[in-house]
């Protein structure tokens, strides 16, 4: 009987040990708000609290690289296991959905030994960088746009395109943003133009053509997308050519009902 106790509180004070909470983790950030920030997202039944820093790669979107896991001991403090990238980096790209993260104190930083910017995180920002450089703000709006942040994504492609307004792919950008903030007359302005100047671009057709059925011009809507998938070779399949398909027979559904 003395064994099973003995047995019962090892076990008790392990599980406890990982199940308690730390109260110093708040989960209530978005990762696009942990720019350049060590982070921990929430518990892992299996390996404990994964953490790691979040930073924005130009080519791939918002980031998070994981550093490892963390268990809690009796006392409240972080038990670390790095072996998951003592290999080499482990990268995942963030999406809108990802749950939110809490950030780790400036005490757990050096509890877990960690740099406030590891060194390979200069790589990602370099030390001059122009405000108004076209690349530079089109990309941050493309990130933004991918994180589902629409309204910081304007703020970058404003920029790009006062200094390039000739720029296909800010255009796009700036357009998909618009929509996404149900600013399709502003869309439309700029999408109709950019259709002028280069009718043989499949992405600004399908911009324009949710921009027209936003703003409830159904007939127009079709007649740009099917524009658009003209310029499709028929035997070529793609998510775009699908996606204009199903927004054509949307439009088509809405303008039957509203006559």
């Amino acid at each position: 009987m003395k064994n099973f106790i003995t047995l019962y509180i090892i076990l008790f004070c392990a599980f406890n040990a990982i199940a308690q909470n730390a109260p110093d983790l708040k989960f209530d950030k978005s990762f696009t708000q942990c720019e350049k920030k060590w982070v921990v997202f929430e518990r892992d039944a299996t390996h404990g609290y994964p953490y790691g820093l979040i930073y924005v790669d130009l080519n791939a979107g918002f980031t998070f690289d994981l550093k490892g896991f963390f268990t809690l001991s009796a006392d409240g403090k972080f038990i670390p296991d790095n072996s998951v990238s003592q290999k080499g980096p482990v990268k995942y790209r963030l999406a809108p959905g990802t749950k939110p993260v809490a950030l780790l104190p400036a005490d757990r930083l050096k509890e877990l030994n960690l740099e406030l910017e590891p060194s390979w995180l200069k790589s990602y920002y370099p030390e001059v960088k122009d405000s108004t450089d076209v690349y530079y703000n089109y990309r941050m709006g493309w990130v933004y746009n991918a994180a589902g942040e629409s309204a910081t994504a304007i703020k970058y492609l404003a920029k790009a395109y006062s200094k390039d307004s000739a720029d296909d792919k800010v255009k796009f950008e700036l357009g998909f943003a618009y929509n996404a903030l149900g600013r399709f007359d502003e869309a439309i302005k700029l999408l109709e133009a950019a259709v002028q100047n280069n009718s043989n671009n499949v992405q600004l057709y399908k911009e324009l053509g949710y921009a027209y059925g936003g703003a409830k011009k159904y007939e127009k809507s079709i007649e740009t997308y099917v524009k658009g998938l003209a310029l499709f070779p028929s035997d070529v399949r793609s998510d775009v050519r699908g996606e204009m398909a199903v927004n054509i027979a949307m439009a088509y559904k809405r303008f039957k009902q509203n006559g």
